[in-house]
C-alpha cells in the first residue's frame, strides 16, 4: 500500500515529572510521530517532529531525569522516502529536574531521539533538500551550590538508528 504523508506531524510530549522528598520523579518518554507496522511505501511531503521528554521532577534531595525524546518516524518494515522540502527531527529530551538542597544531586537531561527509526529489513531514501535530524539531548538540572548537577543527554547525531534481529 501507498501512504503519502501531507499534514504536519507532532508527537506528544512526555509527562513531566512530580516533586518528590527526597527525590523528585523522572519525566516520561516522548510519543513517535508516526509509526508504520505495515510493509507500506511511506512518502513524506511535510513536517514530522517526534515528542520531546518530560522534564524531570524537582526534588528535596534529588531531581528526577528528564525523559527521552521519541523518534519522528518508526518503520518497522517496509520503505520511507522523505522527499524534497519535507522534514523529520527527533524529540528533544527533557530536562533533568532540580535539586532544591546544597548537597543534592540534581537530574539528568534526557538523550534525544534519533529522526528515522527502523527495523532492519526496511529502506530510507532522502531526497535532495530533504532533511533528517536528531533530537537534541535536554540539559541536566542544576541548583546553585549542588554537589552535582545532571549531564544532558545525548542528541542523536547519526539520522538513522537500525536495530539488528
Amino acid at each position: 500500500m501507498i501512504v503519502k504523508l501531507f499534514n504536519p506531524i507532532t508527537g506528544l510530549a512526555g509527562a513531566n515529572g512530580t516533586y518528590g522528598n527526597p527525590k523528585g520523579t523522572n519525566g516520561l518518554r516522548g510519543v513517535i510521530a508516526y509509526t508504520d507496522r505495515g510493509a507500506n511505501n511511506v512518502y513524506n511531503y511535510t513536517a514530522i517532529a517526534g515528542g520531546v521528554g518530560g522534564n524531570g521532577g524537582a526534588g528535596h534531595t534529588g531531581g528526577g531525569s528528564g525523559g527521552a525524546g521519541a523518534a519522528g518516524v518508526y518503520i518497522v518494515s517496509g520503505t520511507l522516502t522523505n522527499e524534497v522540502g519535507a522534514s523529520i527531527i527527533g524529540g528533544a529530551g527533557g530536562i533533568g529536574g532540580l535539586c532544591n538542597t546544597y548537597l543534592g544531586t540534581c537530574g539528568a537531561g534526557g538523550a534525544g531521539a534519533a529522526g528515522v527509526h527502523f527495523s532492519s529489513g526496511s529502506t530510507l531514501t532522502n531526497a535532495a533538500g530533504a532533511t533528517i535530524t536528531g533530537g537534541a539531548g535536554g540539559a541536566g538540572g542544576s541548583y546553585e551550590g549542588a554537589r552535582t548537577g545532571g549531564s544532558g543527554g545525548s542528541g542523536v547525531r547519526a539520522s538513522i538508528c537500525r536495530r539488528g534481529r
